[in-house]
């Protein structure tokens, strides 16, 4: 069985990850295993297939493969989010990157994607604020991602 600790990047999922990794250790239910980018989950879970316990594994990013060991009932997650403004202003702080760099980068498109994945698995428990789905005006709740790139360059440019 997978524990897959997924999240939004700058959200909190690295402690998320080694608080649910130090549970399962502790009960002995299974390990933390080594962190790889998401392409390469498949060759981590061959690795980790005669492994009886629970791995818990972190990622960002929702993949195919991932999804598939849920569909699999091989897998259950956890999932921590926070205001989409929020990670971007902190990416654009750390990275030292500009809102521009970031757009032309596509990366609010592949954030909301992956919050759109995980949170469609019914297997994930997702905890987060949610204040940045309520700051959208109801009419335009419907297409989420041109409401989310308007709010978040507004605010990133403030």
């Amino acid at each position: 069985m997978w524990i897959f600790c997924g999240g939004m990047p700058r959200s909190g999922s690295t402690l998320q990850f080694h608080l649910t990794a130090h549970l399962v250790e502790h009960a002995g239910r299974g390990t933390r295993v080594e962190w790889v980018r998401p392409e390469e989950f498949p060759c981590l879970r061959d690795k980790y297939a005669e492994h009886d316990g629970w791995k818990v594994f972190k990622t960002h990013v929702c993949t195919a493969e991932v999804q598939a060991e849920f569909e699999a009932l091989n897998a259950k997650g956890v999932y921590v989010f926070r205001d989409v403004r929020d990670v971007v202003v902190s990416r654009m702080r750390k990275g030292g990157q500009t809102f521009d760099r970031l757009w032309e980068g596509k990366f609010l498109d592949r954030l909301l994607t992956s919050f759109d994945r995980w949170t469609s698995l019914e297997a994930v428990s997702c905890r987060g604020t949610k204040r940045w789905w309520r700051t959208w005006p109801a009419r335009s709740r419907g297409s989420p991602r041109i409401s989310a790139s308007r709010s978040v360059e507004t605010s990133a440019r403030r």
